[in-house]
């Protein structure tokens, strides 16, 4: 039986299906939020819809969550319709968004911490990339991060006297960590890429089959990145393949997989030799973005280029 009500500040009058009762949200009049009345139920009957109770908790809550979205969008009223839109969706979508980054930059972090933990133990920076027998790179600094990410029982399943593509090691392609995802970046998560990649080359943080000593790096450490996020890199996390600096592009979301870029609105997560966390902006200019991504080039950055 649908229900007719009006909101208590506005008096704006809304037609909702009952099962929406109980549901609270933003008035499509005012933008305050209303709560739809209450109805008497049956019992077993939950508040919006039926809830299977054989379903484990955690899928009645996904259940739920997507219900509450197909149903408002496609059966409730052009009121109740136009508060989810006017309201509630952009909400959600925000919060999505924040989510995203935060994560992101978590994850930018947890690298940070596991670079610091490997030089405590190595004294340097871990190489770009190790070479196999044949002289071809065959193991990726992701790899040599394992245990310093909680990931001991796949690094050790991991055999370094073969090449990361191996039968015997392509088996763990599929079992990349979190860490090396971003949330925004549904290819990445779905086809086991890795978000993050370091910048390779004789002036850059990062060298193939060497570590790098910080004592190398001479400018700010607030402004040289050590690990950038870059979007549809199409590099499985376990591949010993990032970015060449003969190939960088310093504009950020430039050329894929060859540029710091990311699914965030207007900007890229990068990781500093400071181990902080900065967002360069997709309007930063190239020569500043370039000059953040060497080690010696003595440049004097603005103290805004890169941001938190």
């Amino acid at each position: 039986m649908p229900l007719n009500f009006a909101c208590p500040y506005c008096g704006l009058q809304t037609l909702v299906d009952d099962q929406y009762s109980d549901y609270r949200g933003p008035c499509a009049g005012c933008g305050r939020i209303v709560s739809v009345p209450s109805i008497p139920r049956p019992p077993g009957m939950a508040s919006g819809f039926c809830i299977d109770a054989s379903q484990p908790a955690a899928r009645r809550r996904t259940t739920r969550q997507l219900a509450v979205v197909v149903l408002l969008g496609a059966a409730v009223s052009a009121g109740m319709f136009a508060l989810l839109v006017g309201g509630l969706f952009p909400a959600w979508h925000a919060a999505r968004i924040r989510d995203a980054r935060r994560t992101c930059s978590h994850n930018l972090r947890r690298i940070g911490e596991a670079l610091r933990e490997y030089e405590a133990d190595y004294g340097c920076l871990p190489p770009a990339s190790l070479a196999g027998a044949d002289g071809k790179p065959a193991h990726s600094w992701r790899v040599l991060l394992l245990p310093y990410l909680g990931q001991q029982g796949l690094y050790d399943r991991y055999d370094f006297s073969q090449p990361w593509d191996s039968p015997h090691n392509a088996v763990l392609s599929s079992r990349m960590p979190e860490v090396f995802g971003c949330p925004a970046d549904a290819e990445s998560l779905a086809n086991n890429e890795s978000s993050y990649v370091v910048v390779v080359g004789p002036r850059a943080a990062f060298l193939a089959n060497r570590g790098r000593l910080r004592a190398e790096i001479s400018d700010d450490p607030a402004t040289t990145v050590l690990v950038v996020e870059s979007p549809v890199t199409g590099i499985n996390w376990l591949e010993p393949r990032d970015i060449s600096m003969d190939r960088f592009d310093p504009s950020i979301n430039g050329r894929l997989g060859q540029s710091a870029g990311s699914f965030h609105p207007e900007g890229a997560h990068v990781l500093t030799a400071d181990d902080s966390v900065r967002y360069l902006s997709n309007k930063t200019p190239s020569d500043i973005t370039a000059a953040a991504f060497t080690i010696d080039g003595g440049e004097g950055l603005a103290a805004d280029a890169l941001s938190e």
